[in-house]
């Protein structure tokens, strides 16, 4: 019984981890998308505003300038207007961008296939089917050989095909304890990864 109860430790332990380093990568690719498009934004204004500048500068240059004509004055006066519109609503909508990015309300997720969900439960299931499987044919293995671990998957090979079973191949395992039960005397089960 404490075998299956290591094993079934052990398979809880690598789902969490599995879990949270996916909700890691995710949140991760959340922030350089927002990143990237903050950017963006900062780079529309950067040219809005030079484009301001040169208008006003051109402005100055027909104010100072008694040759030309007043409805290029005119002119110039409405596309710095407009301008400066553009400017003060990216503006705008970078501020809301960033509080938004700060206050972020929770997510609504659009629902998903049902394909789409058989998939992320395999997925899932599949270090956990694995764990178990390692974990059954490891006591075999401990036993027909003197307590001493395997040091490979492939020396649990033909103890997993007699029990009928067979690794997902969604993840790579190592064992990481080289030794036997009689190194763990006195030392608590669950306080030495055998397996990675």
């Amino acid at each position: 019984m404490n075998r299956i109860a290591y094993t079934v430790i052990l398979s809880l332990i690598l789902i969490s981890l599995v879990a949270s380093g996916w909700l890691h990568h995710h949140a991760g690719r959340l922030a350089r998308e927002k990143d990237l498009a903050l950017r963006q934004q900062d780079e529309q204004v950067g040219v809005l505003q030079s484009e301001q500048r040169s208008f006003s500068n051109r402005l100055a240059e027909v104010r100072s300038s008694t040759n030309n004509p007043l409805n290029e004055l005119a002119q110039l006066r409405q596309k710095v207007a407009v301008l400066q519109r553009k400017t003060n609503d990216l503006g705008l909508q970078i501020q809301s961008n960033l509080l938004a990015h700060v206050y972020r309300p929770a997510r609504t997720e659009p629902p998903h296939t049902e394909e789409y969900m058989k998939k992320l439960r395999k997925l899932a299931d599949g270090p956990g089917s694995d764990v178990l499987a390692l974990g059954i044919a490891d006591a075999v293995y401990l036993q027909e050989h003197q307590g001493r671990f395997p040091t490979s998957t492939d020396q649990l090979a033909s103890y997993l095909q007699q029990e009928g079973e067979t690794l997902t191949g969604t993840n790579q395992y190592d064992f990481i304890f080289k030794g036997t039960l009689d190194d763990l005397k006195g030392i608590p089960r669950a306080a030495v990864a055998v397996l990675r």
